[in-house]
């Protein structure tokens, strides 16, 4: 049955009546009913992977994915194709435009409307919406708000893995079908904003990224990393000493916790030893490195931001020369070649670097706040705390 589209509504929220009703998911309105996913489903169907050594299965004009394909709210391509003869001598299965695909095996609980018709891997279940019952976006964002749920059914001890039976009986509220639609259009509107603001900040990061090889780039004299500074061990310190101060105490990856005497004057750079190997962080304020990271002591007169930003290109990482865990080799790190511009060209690069993280940040900020407000209506829109009216 094809779903019936809306005309055009003004929506406002309203709290909900006091007429709730008791359910065995907590208090839903009274209006509303208490479904299985499998009773809004004509099907939920299984997934295969063509034999790969088998080259008459692949190349062909049908779309196939694995779950790794999934990165939104919708699936518009396939991942790779096959042909009709793969199709018909494996165990995938073509679900149509419109439907729902969720990762039951890699992935689990990651959901996706399918906007093509496309033939699914093993790791997914293709979810065959009845369009007289349920909106497809409502059901996705029901899905994607229970996804802990999903991953709890999980079972297996190798591999895990949901099985259908069981997501089947995932229990969702259901509104009407005129109050579906409008409550995926509110939760879909500030997911598109959030799907804008994060394609900005991976521009600009992509900027950031084109800026820092051109700007390290080897256009002045060369030095070893070892005539510019050195790195200089961090001291442990205890769970308990790390709890009760105001000065940051950094391991390998961040902050840790905090001390009540700094052992480094700040500003300063850390680079983590032990662990996370080659982690670039730096902090304005006195400090407390333990002995998982590095702290940089210039030799020369030096802008140390622009040191930061050199750090950051080197990926350090690859200095690694332990057998166990991954140890930052200092030595290795010494021996390093870089250009030295003058501290005139440093101030400069700074100042550009500077420009673009401030860029950087005011994205991080719109996408937090944004994600707080998504999550904040899910809860409410979802469950019917706040009802979206409908005028027609």
């Amino acid at each position: 049955m094809t779903q019936q589209k809306l005309k055009p509504a003004e929506k406002k929220f309203s709290e909900p009546s006091s007429k709730m009703k008791k359910t065995e998911i907590g208090l839903i309105p009274e209006d509303w009913d208490l479904k299985k996913l499998g009773d809004v489903c004509v099907d939920m169907i299984g997934g295969g992977t063509p034999s790969t050594s088998n080259k008459s299965y692949w190349g062909g004009n049908i779309p196939w994915m694995t779950s790794a394909h999934i990165l939104g709210r919708f699936v518009k391509s396939g991942q790779k194709s096959i042909t009709k003869e793969g199709l018909q001598n494996s165990a995938t299965h073509l679900v149509e435009k419109d439907n729902l695909l969720v990762a039951t095996r890699v992935g689990i609980g990651k959901v996706a409307i399918n906007k093509i018709d496309v033939t699914i891997s093993q790791d997914l279940t293709g979810l065959i919406i009845d369009k007289s019952k349920a909106f497809n976006e409502y059901v996705y964002w029901q899905l994607t708000y229970n996804q802990r749920k999903i991953k709890s059914f999980a079972q297996g001890s190798t591999i895990k893995g949901v099985l259908r039976t069981d997501l089947a009986k995932l229990e969702i509220p259901l509104p009407s079908l005129i109050e579906q639609p409008s409550i995926s259009e509110v939760l879909s509107t500030v997911d598109a904003r959030l799907d804008i603001v994060e394609r900005e900040s991976q521009r600009v990061e992509r900027l950031k990224v084109g800026l820092m090889k051109e700007l390290f780039d080897g256009k002045w004299k060369t030095v070893k990393i070892n005539e510019m500074l050195s790195l200089e061990y961090g001291k442990g310190l205890s769970r308990g000493q790390r709890k009760g101060g105001k000065f940051p105490v950094f391991g390998s990856n961040g902050i840790i916790g905090y001390h009540s005497e700094p052992l480094v004057k700040g500003p300063g750079i850390l680079v983590g030893r032990k662990g996370s190997i080659g982690e670039i962080c730096m902090t304005e304020s006195d400090f407390w490195p333990i002995d998982t990271t590095y702290y940089v002591v210039l030799k020369k007169d030096l802008n140390l931001k622009w040191v930061y930003y050199l750090l950051s290109t080197m990926n350090l990482s690859r200095l690694n020369t332990a057998t166990g865990i991954p140890g930052l080799n200092r030595d290795l790190v010494y021996n390093e070649e870089v250009s030295l511009p003058p501290i005139k060209e440093q101030n400069r690069i700074t100042k550009v670097l500077e420009t673009i993280d401030k860029k950087l940040l005011i994205q991080q900020s719109k996408k937090s706040k944004l994600e707080s407000i998504k999550k904040s209506l899910m809860n409410d829109l979802l469950t019917g705390k706040k009802r979206v009216k409908v005028t027609q």
